[in-house]
């Protein structure tokens, strides 16, 4: 997990600049464009409009260079208005295309944040450690795509232009969260991906064991009636001429409760930053959600989004309950 915390672009990384054509921070049109074709074309207008105005100073009596003369400065004025004018169009075209780039960049980072917070809600609602092994490659994802924003070149151009508070130092908050998640999980699930083995097979036998309890009635829609399971009265013929019914489920039966795995999750000795990532106080508070706080703004000014409301992260209530065992 070091490696995943470096600043410093990694091989994949490098890779997968070089493949996109972004290895190098020229490789967008920036503002300096812009500048260098304002520059020429008023170079051309002045030395057009020297050579004008001395030719149709020196020779006015004589018509040939005079002639010429007075066609330089004609010429020198049209590069000063042709060339505002198209270094106007060009300013406006760059703006244009970077406020796209930015936007893309601002709905990368946003998608990340949904990514996390979907995470956070599916991990507490399924309460297994299946659902939290899945969840985290999902997060894991987000970390390479917060390395994509990190390393383009819109971001490295800005990073020379702002002071201490970059783009950048936002998304290293958000990537280190990141990391220390990663590292916990590295460090202590292999004893609960173990265990997790042993409650799906649990799981597998215990939810035959009920599937296969059934009650006979008389027969279908006679008497005798049934119970409802949930507002429903499942009824199933097996081909001996009488009806079955379900029994009504125990909802203490281990099959309907967290498993076995899920409560070494909740140890917090063990995962305090899972049970801290599921806590909705604490996430509120966590490193993640501040630089998505940061980010987010900045994101917004450079892609031309005017914020009307306070904005507030995704933060979807797990209600879960990571009290340690």
């Amino acid at each position: 997990m070091a490696c995943l915390r470096s600043l410093m672009p990694t091989c994949a990384d490098r890779e997968c600049l070089e493949i996109s054509g972004l290895d190098t921070p020229a490789a967008k049109p920036y503002p300096a464009d812009v500048k260098k074709l304002a520059l020429v074309f008023g170079l051309l207008a002045v030395l057009a409009g020297i050579v004008g105005s001395f030719l149709a100073v020196l020779y006015y009596h004589k018509s040939g260079w005079s002639d010429v003369g007075t066609a330089l400065l004609a010429l020198a004025v049209t590069f000063s208005v042709g060339g505002a004018a198209a270094t106007w169009v060009r300013a406006v075209e760059e703006t244009r295309e970077n406020r796209a780039a930015w936007r893309d960049l601002l709905r990368e980072v946003v998608e990340v944040d949904q990514t996390v917070a979907v995470a956070r809600q599916l991990i507490a609602a399924h309460k297994t450690a299946k659902a939290y092994s899945e969840q985290y490659a999902k997060i894991i994802d987000t970390r390479l795509t917060l390395r994509r924003v990190w390393l383009d070149p819109l971001v490295a151009n800005a990073e020379s232009r702002e002071g201490h508070v970059t783009i950048r130092s936002h998304l290293d908050l958000m990537k280190d969260y990141v990391d220390r998640l990663g590292e916990e999980y590295e460090k202590s699930y292999l004893r609960v991906a173990r265990q997790q083995r042993i409650d799906e097979e649990y799981l597998k036998h215990r939810v035959g064991d009920l599937a296969s309890c059934r009650e006979p009635l008389h027969s279908p829609g006679r008497q005798g009636g049934s119970t409802e399971v949930g507002g429903v009265t499942p009824v199933t013929d097996l081909g001996d001429g009488l009806a079955y019914r379900q029994r009504k489920p125990d909802r203490s039966d281990p099959v309907y409760l967290p498993t076995l795995a899920w409560k070494m999750l909740q140890k917090r000795s063990q995962f305090p930053r899972l049970n801290a990532f599921l806590d909705d106080c604490s996430y509120q508070q966590c490193d993640f959600v501040e630089g998505f706080k940061g980010v987010k703004p900045m994101l917004e000014k450079r892609a031309g989004i005017k914020r009307e409301s306070t904005f507030q992260p995704a933060i979807l209530p797990t209600h879960a309950n990571t009290s340690g065992r």
